[in-house]
């Protein structure tokens, strides 16, 4: 366990310093060492870092893959603040594909948890993952507006069920 902890380290000083493709090769090392191991809490993380990498790189599709795989081990493990992590990597993906409704719902979402329970999030993090998010657009603040309503859970399990749709 302690190399796979110590890969993931590495892996986010790559990440953290801008080595991207790096950081991408050390998170799916860490990610197939947390699967040997059987660690959910591990494979949550390594596949979030994952698919924050990969929005980082531009590379959308891989971003939200490894941002729902995250979701699913995050939610069945209970560990909401990573489920509000994820639903903010995966909305900054859902509005640079262009669908900025289902952004707002995600972040709404994350944001709700935030302000109910504080996450143990610094201002700064936060600023960070929603610097991005088209706030004052129609249809985001449309999605935001519904995912305030929304428990992590509830925005979650739809995003889960509608992966399982397609």
């Amino acid at each position: 366990m302690l190399e796979v902890e110590a890969i993931g380290g590495l892996a986010w000083i790559a990440h953290n310093g801008g080595e991207l493709d790096r950081a991408v090769e050390l998170y799916e090392e860490e990610l197939e060492g947390a699967r040997e191991l059987g660690f959910s809490w591990f494979i949550a993380l390594a596949s979030a870092n994952l698919a924050e990498c990969h929005l980082e790189l531009g590379h959308l599709e891989a971003a939200e893959g490894h941002g729902l795989d995250a979701l699913a081990v995050a939610s069945e493990i209970d560990d909401q603040r990573h489920t509000a992590w994820i639903l903010l990597v995966l909305a900054m993906a859902a509005v640079r594909r262009g669908d900025p409704e289902r952004g707002g719902r995600l972040a709404g979402a994350a944001e709700a948890k935030r302000a109910r329970d504080g996450l143990g999030w610094s201002e700064a993090d936060y600023n960070l993952w929603t610097a991005e998010l088209p706030t004052g657009d129609p249809a985001f603040e449309a999605g935001r507006a519904a995912g305030l309503r929304l428990s992590l859970e509830e925005a979650a399990a739809e995003e889960l069920a509608q992966r399982d749709a397609t």
